[in-house]
This record gives structure tokens, C-alpha cells and sequence, in this order.
């Protein structure tokens, strides 16, 4: 009895074993281009929009998702048309300006602010195809996306201008500061959805190409200045306000409307949201 069991258990063994290996599992490389959508005009502490030398002041719309995603997929078909994927990704996020006050004929301070984020992601989805076996296929997913490492970089340029003393109708630079802030997001859940083709090479290796949409908005956590510089020279010691600083929904203020801890700030969203185009190989086991 106990050797029928025996041989009864293997084969049963045996037997998914040989249906798992005629599922397709597969492993993919790709890398691509995104714009960025869904597009925001607030991001950072130091100022938001631009100022023209006309006397406007407008907003930028812009969204930090946007730049080079890299990444690699590993996944498997549970027949010829569906399947589930687990995506990896590395994004290395463009440099957006956010903040333009390099107003010609104008003193005080003139701040000119970019950033980029550099970014993980893990995304789980659904494939669905029109038989991945075939030569050509055409294939849809759909997934969440969640940002689990990396942090957004605030670049400060800000030159001070005071009038001449001796001719007060010309200005001149006073200090040239440069600010570095990393921001790091709270946990946040995004989506994600593809339309893509692949060609078969042969049976183990294809071609594909994919139009990607990431839907995605991160919650400020906390953020660091790493560097400060007045006129070329590190004065990180001197800066003037936290160095640090944790982002909270819910923050205690004083009779002027200022935090009573000025390690601690309202927390705001920032838009990472992006539609790009991949290029590949799909290698079948």
C-alpha cells in the first residue's frame, strides 16, 4: 500500500511538473521613454510657477513621473490568452523646472527651482493576449503600481539682488545660494496599464514593443537638506530653517498660523503620473 502511495505521489509530481513547463514561463527586459501627464502645478517649499519680465506671474503644470524607465518582468501564461506578471522597475526621472523668478530688473531673491526623482517599483498585473504563442501577438495589462525605494531631488538656484548704492537704478548680485533637497514619499498605490505587440523570433526569444500609462501621486514623508552653498562655499551649518523635516496631515500651530515644531509641515501630493513607449526581448523558458 505504502509503495503505491509512493508511486501514486510521484506521479502526481510528475505530472505538474510537466503542465507547469507547458505553461510559459517567461522573463523580459525593457527600456523606454515617458512624458509626463496628468500634470500639477505645486511640488516643493521654496515657490511654485514663474514670473515674466512683462509682470505675470503664471503656473507650470508639469508631473515628476516623467524620463527613462528600465526594468525586467517575470511572469507566466496559465494558457494561451491569460496570464500574471510581476514588473520591476527603475525609474530614472527627467529634470522638470517648477519655479522660474529670474525676473530681469528685479531685487530681492530670484529663485530658480528644478527636480527629478529617482525611483523603484514593484507592479503586479493581469496580461491578456491574443495567443502568445502565435508568430504576432497583441496583448493588454492592467496592474497597480507602488513605489517602494527612491526619493524626488530639489535643486534651488537663487541669486540675491540689491540695488547699487552708488546708482540705485542698477542692480547687482549680493549672494548666490544653491539649496539640495531630497524628498521621500509615504507608501502610495498607483495603476498602471499597456497595450503592447510581440513578435517571435523563434520559441524562446520575441521582440516587443508597448504604449505605457502610469497613473500615480505620492504623499510627501519627510524630506533632507544635503547641501547649501552661499557663493560657491559650503555654509550647510548656517542654513537658515530645518534641515529636516517630517510631513504630517495634521500639524499643531501657533496664534500666527506658524508650526509650533519647525521640524514638521503640512504634507503635500506631487503627480509622477506618465505615458511612455517600451522596447524589449521576452525570453520563454
Amino acid at each position: 500500500m505504502k509503495l503505491l502511495k509512493t508511486i501514486a505521489i510521484a506521479m502526481m509530481v510528475m505530472g505538474i511538473g510537466q503542465s507547469l513547463s507547458a505553461q510559459n514561463f517567461y522573463l523580459k527586459a525593457r527600456g523606454g521613454y515617458g512624458w509626463g501627464v496628468a500634470k500639477d502645478g505645486y511640488y516643493v517649499d521654496l515657490g511654485q510657477g514663474k514670473v515674466t519680465a512683462d509682470g505675470y506671474q503664471e503656473q507650470i503644470y508639469t508631473s515628476i513621473g516623467a524620463g527613462i524607465p528600465v526594468g525586467i518582468s517575470a511572469g507566466y501564461y496559465l494558457n494561451d490568452n491569460i496570464g500574471a506578471e510581476v514588473d520591476f522597475t527603475y525609474l530614472i526621472g527627467k529634470t522638470v523646472n517648477v519655479a522660474d523668478y529670474g525676473v530681469p530688473n528685479s531685487a530681492g531673491q530670484q529663485p530658480k527651482i528644478d527636480v527629478y526623482t529617482r525611483q523603484y517599483r514593484v507592479s503586479p498585473t493581469i496580461i491578456m493576449s491574443t495567443g502568445h504563442s502565435k508568430k504576432f501577438s497583441v496583448y493588454t495589462k492592467v496592474g497597480f503600481v507602488l513605489p517602494v525605494g527612491g526619493y524626488s531631488m530639489v535643486n534651488a538656484n537663487i541669486t540675491q539682488f540689491m540695488p547699487n548704492p552708488s546708482d540705485p537704478t542698477q542692480l547687482v548680485p549680493v549672494a548666490d545660494l544653491k539649496v539640495e533637497q531630497k524628498m521621500y514619499g509615504k507608501f502610495s498605490l498607483g495603476f498602471k496599464g499597456v497595450l503592447g505587440m510581440e513578435y517571435k523570433l523563434n520559441d524562446k526569444l520575441s521582440v516587443f514593443t508597448e504604449i505605457e500609462g502610469v497613473y500615480l501621486n505620492i504623499k510627501r514623508k519627510k524630506s533632507k537638506v544635503t547641501k547649501y552653498e552661499v557663493n560657491g562655499n559650503d555654509a550647510l551649518s548656517t542654513y537658515p530653517g530645518p534641515i529636516e523635516v517630517t510631513y504630517k496631515d495634521k500639524i499643531q500651530v501657533d496664534q500666527s498660523g506658524n508650526p509650533v515644531n519647525a521640524n514638521e509641515a503640512l504634507s503635500t501630493t506631487s503627480p509622477y503620473s506618465k505615458q511612455g513607449i517600451n522596447l524589449g526581448f521576452t525570453y520563454y523558458f
